[in-house]
């Protein structure tokens, strides 16, 4: 009996070892391991993908994400979904009829289950754009053993046979091509890895990779770096996507500009062009917050004259640049940046996109008329007045935006403080600090600028000195322009984190609280931006070197645009007058002057039309002004209401002679960490 089951085992052993090697000689060996990565199998030329790892765990029920399903319970995005960019600018209608498709496809693809049997463990989407738009995509996968089997067994007759719908089935270069439902696919596999897509070349050329026939896209040192490095937030999104092709494909390339058009409506056609811009690899990392971040190639000779100055900027440590927005600006701030740039380059090239008639008056009457009471400045144009005061500041500029409000001007002795109240035509406050090379230069250029203006009582009849007993060296001044269309400015220097500085403002209360907050700093209170959790937040991600820092609150912000609403309400809806006019008259002609219809009228019938004209004018302006623009307004508020979306974001950047580096980290009402992460 022994040597019985002993001869059995022996056969057992031999079937078994036979049908390993047949099984591996027709199909796969079903004992290989996995690759240990899918990046060497995309080709170095594609013009897009987006690869996932672990994309099983971002679904509960495929296809709505986790992290959406928290979301929309919550009040922000109800706030969101009442807005107009959701109901009239996103495809809703079309997203849903997609979700709807994607829901019927584990059923298309049964007995293979989706995410356990090819896309829950690593799923990477490429693609070329081809010369007539169309996409050439393929999809890299992991597949189970079951997919594997399904791959390699299509290329049996009796399996095609039995699946059904594969017809018109080759092999060629070890991929295998067919139609299915009408379309033509493509299908390969390297080891664990299934390569399916409607591009043969394509796929041809991931399989070549997987034998290390040619150089692939993980070859890229700028691959390796943005793609690759280990994710600061979670598990990561990668991506790769041509800049400039894409900007063609979607025109997303701004119009050239019109005669007519702004100055930065012009730089911004200059410089969107896409022939700048090349492929931008990074990947967006999905944690607590989600953070974007890429590198993308620049042609930076192209660049150089449009953006001079922005691209000379020194490299500094971003985490000192979040310290001084957050010691220096006050709780209110709702945007703040700091960014280290070329001052003399950016003066000129800022100077050069003054509109021609602006620079005209300051040239010809404004500054030349400046009476400069020390040889410090001695300027005679505006090119000329930015050239001293580039030699005097840095290299550095830091911007802070915050909320209008009404706020108390000095007074000067025997006279009654005087109320400054916000016009919506002024826009927010705004404040422009530049580093000082030392505090004497600055504080003697300030004094003569000022004194200057001061000189000039017709453009600048008042002006408001600030002082604070208790810090005999912190001063400035405000200035109050005669034309109504000005907000008030106010200069000074002031020494902030032991830096020597030349500060501006729109509104003295601005500089003023930069005062207070520099004073209440310094006694070891931790207030201002920096007593913010948000703000404190943003440390983590204010890591590295680069040129720019910034910050924004949404909270915040949506209160610097709601009061600027009633303005873009009245510029949206402002009627045409002139054409009103002529259309009403027409009308009142026929109706209650029909005698002069056709004729030209003498004066007074004339006059007595003009009376009827103006009071239906007037009635007409009265409901615009009553009517329309308060219901506009009130809509563009309700729409700011979606920004509570995003509660901060915070965004690094760093240029080269080669690329742009750019991370934006973003917090949102819903932790992505406790549905996306690891």
């Amino acid at each position: 009996m022994k040597r019985f089951l002993k001869i059995v085992l022996i056969l057992a052993l031999f079937a078994l070892g036979v049908g390993y090697v047949a099984f591996r000689i027709a199909i796969f060996d079903p004992f290989a391991g996995p690759r240990a990565a899918l990046d060497p199998l995309v080709p170095k030329d594609v013009d897009f993908m987006v690869r996932r790892k672990g994309l099983a765990q971002d679904f509960g029920v495929f296809p709505l994400p986790r992290f959406f399903s928290a979301l929309r319970l919550r009040d922000e995005w109800k706030e969101f979904a009442k807005t107009r960019v959701y109901r009239e600018e996103l495809p809703v209608a079309a997203i849903e009829q997609l979700f709807d498709e994607l829901a019927t496809l584990p059923e298309q693809l049964a007995p293979l289950d989706l995410m356990r049997d090819l896309a829950g463990r690593e799923l990477l989407l490429c693609g070329r754009i081809r010369a007539d738009g169309s996409y050439a995509w393929a999809v890299a996968a992991r597949g189970s053993f079951r997919a594997k089997f399904f791959a390699e067994a299509l290329t049996l007759g009796m399996v095609r046979a039995k699946v059904g719908v594969v017809e018109e089935w080759s092999e060629t270069e070890s991929v295998q091509s067919f139609t299915a439902q009408g379309q033509r696919w493509h299908l390969a596999r390297a080891d664990d890895a299934l390569l399916a897509g409607n591009d043969f070349e394509l796929v041809r050329d991931m399989r070549k990779l997987a034998d290390q026939d040619a150089l692939s896209l993980e070859d890229s040192p700028q691959y390796r770096a943005a793609v690759l490095a280990p994710s600061p937030v979670g598990r990561p999104l990668d991506f790769v996507v041509d800049i400039g092709k894409t900007m063609r494909e979607f025109g997303l390339a701004p119009p050239p500009a019109g005669p007519d058009a702004s100055p930065l409506a012009k730089l911004a056609a200059e410089v969107l062009v896409p022939q700048h811009f090349g492929p931008a690899m990074g990947r967006v990392a999905l944690g607590n917050q989600l953070e974007l971040g890429f590198r993308a190639n620049l042609d930076h000779a192209a660049l150089q004259p449009l953006l001079s100055g922005v691209l000379d900027g020194p490299t500094g440590d971003l985490a000192q640049a979040w310290e001084f927005c957050g010691r220096v600006f006050p709780a209110r701030v709702a945007l703040a940046l700091h960014f280290k740039v070329d001052m003399r380059k950016l003066f000129r090239r800022a100077e050069s996109l003054i509109d021609p008639d602006v620079r005209r008056i300051l040239n010809e009457d404004f500054i030349p008329n400046l009476k400069f009471k020390t040889g410090l400045i001695q300027a005679k144009s505006l090119a000329e007045l930015l050239e001293a005061l580039a030699a005097v500041v840095g290299d550095e500029v830091v911007f802070g935006l915050e909320p209008n409000e009404a706020y108390q001007q000095p007074a000067a002795a025997g006279e009654d403080p005087v109320i400054q109240y916000p016009d919506p035509r002024h826009g927010p406050r705004l404040a422009f600090i530049l580093s000082a090379a030392d505090r004497d230069s600055s504080v003697r250029f300030v004094t003569t600028l000022v004194d200057a203006l001061r000189a000039r009582v017709h453009e600048v009849p008042r002006v408001y000195s600030w002082t604070y007993p208790q810090m005999d060296d912190i001063k400035f001044s405000e200035l109050a322009f005669a034309d109504p269309s000005l907000p008030p400015v106010a200069i000074g220097a002031v020494e902030l984190m032991k830096r020597p500085c030349i500060v501006i403002t729109t509104t003295g209360e601005f500089l003023n609280e930069i005062c207070v907050q520099k004073m209440t700093s310094e006694s070891g209170h931790n207030t201002g931006l920096m007593s913010e959790l948000a703000f404190r937040q943003v440390k983590e991600a204010a890591t590295g070197f680069g040129q720019g820092f910034a910050y924004s609150s949404s909270d915040r912000l949506r209160k610097v645009l709601e009061d600027l609403c009633v303005i873009y309400a009245e510029d949206e809806t402002r009627p045409d007058w002139v054409k009103i006019r002529r259309t009403v008259e027409a009308e009142v002609i026929a109706r209650r002057f029909p005698e002069v219809r056709g004729k030209t009228p003498d004066a007074k019938q004339q006059q007595a039309i003009d009376l009827v004209v103006d009071d239906e004018i007037t009635a007409q302006e009265r409901h615009w002004q009553d009517r329309v623009v308060p219901e506009r307004t009130e809509a563009m508020k309700r729409d700011l209401g979606g920004l509570a979306v995003v509660r901060w974001a915070a965004a690094m950047l760093a240029i080269d002679e080669r690329e742009l580096s750019v991370r934006l980290r973003l917090a949102g009402p819903v932790p992505f960490g406790e549905t996306l992460g690891e």
